[in-house]
């Protein structure tokens, strides 16, 4: 059980998000994680401090990053959680410290749909995804894109107006 975030927190697609992260079986804790759109960074904080031992926090904002690292030295988890600046998926980096246990992403429908095979290819055989800040009217077509290349819905969660998944790469 996480420290309760949920007063931090204020938007109702990263609630959704922690929820579903709080989710994931005790048992299993991948051992990295990638969250793409950190924002404030405390959805990989909150990864952090369910063990999750190595985080990549990205975002596009130079802002945003900022602000990541400001809450993660809070927390004292800069030896756990790495922050990068970047464009979505497309910084190197990224790819090269591939392969990650679960990622995290809270962004709108459009990029969720976008990038559904690369954070594919980026999950190991028995890695999770985390999406979040999908408007409930996309929600079909999200999950099934998710779906179609061969992710398997675990969990869901929503509101009156989003929608968030928890899905599972099995093996190959």
């Amino acid at each position: 059980m996480l420290p309760d975030r949920k007063h931090q927190i204020k938007h109702p697609s990263s609630l959704l998000a922690l929820a579903l992260l709080e989710y994931l079986p005790p048992n299993i804790s991948p051992c990295s994680a990638l969250e793409v759109g950190c924002g404030d960074g405390l959805l990989s904080i909150s990864a952090a401090q369910l063990g999750i031992e190595k985080i990549l926090a990205t975002d596009i904002s130079a802002q945003a990053v900022k602000a990541a690292q400001q809450n993660i030295g809070a927390n004292n988890l800069s030896d756990i959680i790495s922050t990068l600046r970047a464009d979505g998926i497309k910084h190197p980096l990224i790819k090269t410290s591939a392969p990650y246990g679960l990622i995290i992403c809270n962004l709108l429908a459009e990029e969720l749909i976008d990038w559904s095979k690369d954070f594919y290819n980026l999950l190991p055989p028995n890695g999770f995804v985390i999406i979040s800040g999908i408007l409930r009217w996309k929600t079909v077509a999200v999950r099934e894109i998710y779906q179609q290349i061969g992710l398997e819905l675990i969990a869901a969660a929503n509101d009156q107006n989003w929608e968030a998944f928890l899905f599972f790469r099995a093996r190959n």
